[in-house]
């Protein structure tokens, strides 16, 4: 048997509404392409729909680079980040070492920000989650 999956659920004619719309708060990918494959289709609908922006994956790395170890430093960081004055979008998956991350976006809302959020979800399907 061959699982593949079905050509309405590519995400790739979506990414356009997904990246302007704010109504549009989840997208899935393809299970063939894995996570980095929506992370990169992601990341290029945002530069292609936000030149300006800045856009920011924060990962393992980023986080011991910038002394990351609790919710108050990824605040700190992601504000030094906005202290430009321009759009920032701000990529991270959901298995980041800090616990209780989420709360660091706490009083984003209403700012020009834009929070995604990658994960794996069922039967190994790449998600992405807007969170503000």
């Amino acid at each position: 048997m061959v699982y593949a999956c079905p050509a309405e659920s590519d995400p790739r004619d979506k990414l356009e509404d997904y990246v302007k719309d704010p109504e549009y708060k989840t997208i899935a990918g393809l299970r063939t392409e894995g996570l980095q494959g929506l992370i990169d289709l992601v990341t290029a609908e945002i530069k292609r729909q936000e030149p300006d922006s800045k856009t920011i994956f924060i990962d393992r790395e980023v986080l011991s680079d910038n002394g990351i170890d609790f919710p108050k430093d990824l605040r700190r960081y992601m504000d030094e980040e906005m202290a430009s004055g321009r759009r920032c979008n701000f990529l991270m998956c959901d298995d980041l070492p800090v616990i209780n991350w989420q709360s660091a976006l706490q009083g984003m809302q209403g700012k020009d920000v834009q929070v995604y959020c990658f994960s794996v979800a069922c039967r190994q399907i790449p998600s992405c989650a807007k969170m503000l």
